[in-house]
């Protein structure tokens, strides 16, 4: 009995460590080309944990099977830190910097609720305690709607969804179109303490989940079934269609003349395509940089995901990077302070 116990929970292990392993490829596996992979990654959390369990587990009832998981862990550990950070890098107490909030505001929706007013209220609170130098939103519906719920001392910039909000003088100011002639980003050349740099407001294709989940926690008879397989049609086709828009976004990354700084909404977690493609041109992730903890910035109940990023160029060092635990969006907003180098 007690060697047919070990057996099935030995196998329950190797199941959640190709999982794990699955998780680990997903980043370098084009969707367009093979798509199971990017499911995977989306349920890294769930797997990372499962495999954490089995090494306490191994470790209290049977020893010489903890290798599995731990090895798993432990060579993954630079993707693992892209999730969690148990320490923070990077601290300081200076003001010295360019502090850069990012938030994918929803309309100003609070969870659905037809109730503009009331949660721009809160979210022009937010940021005024917050005080930052720049601020990018996501889904702000246009700059008219913005500006006249958010009364901000600031001047905005964009015209639907993604508008910037900066005390800095801009120069020059554009879109990213994909080549399907979607605007999906918004970028301003900025002149900041004598330096142009390059700011880029970014959304990428939605998986558009958002309401059949909240529908799936509100509701008590729901069709499973069903509903499974309808969130996971909307993920795989969001997986691949957002390739298109990541290629747009990579090529406009490498051939910026300036240093970077890329805020946004990717609607894909760290273990993806797209954020391996993004990365990839050299950028830093202010999370892995200077976060500590998990780096959830989704407001769903599982699995947690981080879908919102501050990202520089190596010409910054970031610094105080944190997710405020607001709930007036489906989203959370994350900000850093970014430090130019040898200032």
């Amino acid at each position: 009995m007690r060697k047919l116990f070990t057996n099935l929970f030995f196998t329950l292990n190797l199941t959640v460590a190709f999982m794990l392993l699955a998780a680990y490829v997903a980043p370098f596996v084009n969707p367009n080309e093979i798509n199971l992979p990017a499911f995977f990654g989306i349920g890294f959390p769930l797997f990372f944990y499962a495999n954490l369990f089995f090494v306490v587990f191994w470790l209290i009832f049977k020893r010489r099977y903890v290798w599995l998981s731990l090895a798993l862990l432990l060579l993954g550990y630079p993707f693992i830190s892209r999730h969690i950070q148990l320490f923070p890098e990077r601290t300081t107490q200076t003001k010295k910097g360019i502090k850069v909030l990012s938030y994918n505001v929803r309309t100003f929706n609070q969870l659905g609720n037809k109730n503009n007013k009331s949660t721009a209220e809160k979210i022009e609170k937010l940021i005024r305690e917050e005080n930052p130098d720049i601020v990018c939103l996501q889904e702000a519906g246009n700059k008219k709607h913005s500006d006249r719920l958010l009364q901000l001392n600031m001047k905005s910039y964009g015209k639907d969804h993604n508008i910037i909000y900066t005390r800095y003088k801009v120069i020059k100011q554009g879109n990213i179109i994909d080549k399907s002639d979607n605007k999906f980003g918004l970028y301003l050349d900025l002149l900041i303490n004598g330096d142009t740099v390059r700011l880029m407001n970014i959304q990428l294709l939605s998986y558009s989940v958002s309401r059949e989940i909240e529908a799936y926690d509100k509701t008590a008879n729901v069709n499973r079934k069903r509903f499974f397989f309808s969130i996971a049609s909307k993920l795989n086709s969001g997986f691949t269609k957002r390739v298109s828009e990541t290629q747009t976004l990579k090529n406009e990354l490498t051939k910026s003349p300036w240093p970077l700084i890329v805020c946004g909404d990717f609607n894909d977690p760290p273990a993806s395509y797209t954020y391996q493609q993004i990365i990839s041109t050299g950028l830093q992730d202010a999370f892995t940089e200077s976060g500590n903890g998990y780096g959830n910035t989704y407001n769903w109940s599982f699995p947690k995901v981080r879908i919102d990023y501050i990202l520089s160029s190596g010409h910054f060092e970031a610094y105080n990077y944190k997710v405020l635990h607001v709930n007036y969006s489906d989203h959370m907003p994350v900000e850093a302070l970014l430090i130019p180098e040898n200032k």
